[in-house]
């Protein structure tokens, strides 16, 4: 079974939500080339294309649709998650 890494999902979310890595690479702090890496590292754990890339920047596959729906509900419970730590007095997960 593969364990995806949050981080490359995470930077699938960044560009899924603004439709270029560009983009993407200035909310997320990290340069182009990292995100297309991590992208690539993505479908590759994956086996699927997450999405069609062209001059235009990054429109969601269907596979990628699919997997934007699970992200965004992951990414809900994590705040959720922190959210229950901060009001439970632990330190931020």
């Amino acid at each position: 079974m593969n364990h995806f890494d949050w981080d490359n999902l995470r930077v699938f979310l960044g560009v899924a939500r603004v439709r270029s890595a560009l983009e993407a690479s200035h909310s997320l702090g990290m340069d182009q080339s990292t995100i297309s890496r991590r992208l690539h590292r993505l479908e590759a754990d994956i086996g699927s294309k997450l999405f069609d890339r062209n001059s235009q920047g990054h429109r969601l596959t269907s596979a990628g649709h699919r997997l934007l729906e699970h992200v965004e509900k992951l990414e809900s419970t994590l705040a959720a998650v922190e959210d229950a730590a901060r009001a439970a007095g632990y330190a931020t997960l």
